[in-house]
Formats: C-alpha cells, sequence, structure tokens
C-alpha cells in the first residue's frame, strides 16, 4: 500500500450527497473521507457534502512504513524524540496534527491545514539543513500541499495499493 496526498484550494459546496450516495460514487465533485478518530482534523469540512475545488496539487508519500520513518524525522526535528510515546500522549506543538494522524482515507480540514502550512514554513530553515536529501525533499513536498490548503481548502489522504502488489 502506498499513501497518496492530495491539496485542494478554494473548496465551494457544489451539492448536497443523497442518503445513500458512496463517496466512492461521487463523480461529478470531490466528496472526502473523514476518519471517525480524526474529525477535529476535518474541522470545516462535511462528509455528506460535494465540493469543487479551485486548485490541486498531488503526490505520493511512499509505502506506509517509509511514510512513519519519515513522520519520525520530522518529530525529531521538533524535539520529540519518539514517535511511538507522541503517539500515547500526544500533545500540542509544531505538526501535532500531522505526527498523529491517520495514514489511511481521511481529511485535514482547513483549520488544520492553516496551522500545518504555518508550521512548515516555520521550520524550514532547519529541515533545510537535515543531512538526509530525501528528508528535506519529502519536506518541500509536504510544505506546498499545506501552502495550497491553506487557501480554504484541505489534504485529502488515500491508501493506494501499489501497481506491483496487485493480483491479477
Amino acid at each position: 500500500m502506498r499513501l497518496q496526498i492530495t491539496a485542494y484550494s478554494g473548496l465551494r459546496v457544489l451539492r448536497q450527497m443523497a442518503a445513500d450516495e458512496e463517496l466512492e460514487a461521487v463523480r461529478d465533485g470531490i466528496a472526502f473521507a473523514v476518519h471517525p478518530c480524526f474529525r477535529r482534523h476535518a474541522e470545516g469540512l462535511d462528509s455528506r457534502l460535494v465540493y469543487l475545488a479551485h486548485g490541486q496539487f498531488q503526490f505520493n508519500a511512499g509505502g506506509f512504513s517509509g511514510h512513519v520513518c519519515w513522520l519520525e524525522r520530522l518529530a525529531r526535528l521538533v524535539g520529540i524524540g519518539f514517535l511511538d510515546l507522541f503517539w500515547h500522549s500526544p500533545r500540542a506543538g509544531p505538526f501535532t496534527e500531522l505526527l498523529d494522524f491517520a495514514d489511511s482515507d481521511a481529511t485535514m480540514g482547513p483549520a488544520v491545514c492553516t496551522k500545518l502550512a504555518r508550521d512548515f514554513r516555520d521550520w524550514a530553515s532547519s529541515a533545510a539543513r537535515h543531512h538526509e536529501r530525501s528528508f528535506r525533499q519529502k519536506y518541500a513536498l509536504w510544505r506546498h500541499a499545506y501552502e495550497v490548503a491553506a487557501i480554504e481548502g484541505c489534504v485529502a489522504f488515500s491508501a493506494q495499493t501499489h501497481p506491483d502488489l496487485q493480483r491479477t
């Protein structure tokens, strides 16, 4: 499995979803998955509405284990020594909403995206000095995603089956 990240900007409501309509069936706009454990992350979005977006930026965050390794490096950048311990007792701070979030189908709403865009901006010079080039490259992708989403948008996380892992 791989994690696909899509940032949207300039969201506006198109319509209400039908009572029996599934997210995957929406073809005329975008419907967003809200993870039941992370509803506060999606504040400002309604999972029963279909939206249109003015702008979009998408990238592949890699496999889940690679994504967690990148999150661990991000946590260390801001002084969190062990991500596993942080998950047991999350606290407010830089990148908290990203560090303590689902790595599956879920969405972050406008308020969280604006806060994370600010965190990425504020920590950019420290990240630029990181010794791993791959960390710096991923940081730039994530930063851009949250900058896009900070303009009345959101960031959607989507679990994708890697083509090499699909059975025929």
